[in-house]
């Protein structure tokens, strides 16, 4: 249970903290530095954005991968931005209990200089999307526009803080999204294939980041602080590993079967590669019952290479 809501926007309304001196955009840049660190993000969003553009383009139809590819990418990592953002307010309460070490508890940065930098980046999101497609400027509307909505639907919902399955059934749409992002970027230039043919791709992208999601959350309950929510605690520890690895699967079978469709061949099981890592990792956490083992690394390292062999994949079509 995360507790009782944060109360409405607003320094003074959350309680003041000790602020850390310097400048603003001093204490911006150590708060992007690390709430979303700019070269692992970086990464993770081309990898994705870029993945995503080679298996959904038409064979040699190359030239949408050029600046615009770039472009889908920073978009990518400008809205996770945003939604990070949004995420440091609307676990405030529950970081305080929790994670006392998070920028916006310890007082790296105020309430009100996060909610500027959200509004910052979202303005950059919308100019961004405009120039690429009035539509993307809208859908990237909706999806910030969908942040701030569940900030405030766990502010006014005990069973949405509390229940961390439903919380995560609500919440994916919003990283899910992106997928969508990109489909639209090809269907505003003519190059999105038919939706029987996208969806595997897209299903491959949601799939790989549960992975990710269920991967790095994953905890020994007797090692989890007291009111500490977790997938372990909801399914066990044995349900929250099986549907780890049943979505990494589901993401390398449902990438397997686009790569066969579009004429990879023999190449085309290659994404399957993209698990060890992640099965490094969980091994490392079985045998460790005593210690708690961070597993952001090998699920993180896993989905990026998942992207990385799409990539490499789709350009021997």
């Amino acid at each position: 249970m995360k507790g009782p809501p944060v109360p409405p926007f607003g320094e003074a309304a959350a309680g003041r903290v000790a602020r850390v001196p310097g400048s603003r955009l001093r204490r911006l840049f150590g708060f992007v530095c690390e709430a979303h660190p700019p070269p692992i993000y970086a990464v993770v969003c081309a990898g994705w954005a870029y993945s995503l553009l080679s298996m959904l383009l038409p064979p040699r139809a190359g030239a949408a991968l050029g600046i615009e590819g770039a472009a889908v990418a920073l978009a990518f990592f400008l809205i996770l931005l945003f939604l990070r953002a949004v995420d440091e307010v609307k676990d405030l309460d529950y970081d305080r209990r929790h994670n006392p070490m998070r920028p916006l508890v310890r007082g790296a940065v105020s309430l009100g200089e996060v909610w500027g930098l959200a509004a910052a980046v979202a303005v950059v999101v919308l100019a961004l999307s405009a120039w690429l497609s009035p539509r993307l400027a809208v859908f990237a509307a909706l999806q910030m526009a969908y942040g701030i909505g569940l900030l405030l639907l766990e502010r006014h919902s005990a069973t949405f803080r509390r229940r961390i399955l439903l919380n995560l059934c609500v919440t994916l749409p919003v990283s899910a999204a992106l997928n969508v992002y990109a489909y639209l970027f090809l269907a505003s230039r003519g190059l999105a294939p038919p939706l029987q043919q996208a969806v595997p791709v897209l299903l491959a992208h949601v799939a790989v980041f549960l992975h990710l999601e269920f991967g790095r959350k994953l905890k020994w309950p007797h090692l989890a602080a007291a009111g500490e929510n977790g997938y372990a605690l909801a399914l066990g520890v044995p349900g929250a590993s099986a549907a780890c690895m049943l979505f990494g699967g589901a993401a390398c079978a449902l990438a397997t079967w686009a790569h066969l469709s579009a004429g990879a061949g023999a190449a085309s099981p290659l994404p399957w590669f993209a698990l060890l890592p992640a099965a490094v990792g969980l091994q490392g956490f079985i045998v460790s019952r005593q210690e708690a083992v961070s597993l952001k690394p090998y699920f993180g390292g896993a989905m990026v290479l998942f992207f990385l062999i799409n990539i490499a994949v789709a350009r021997l079509v």
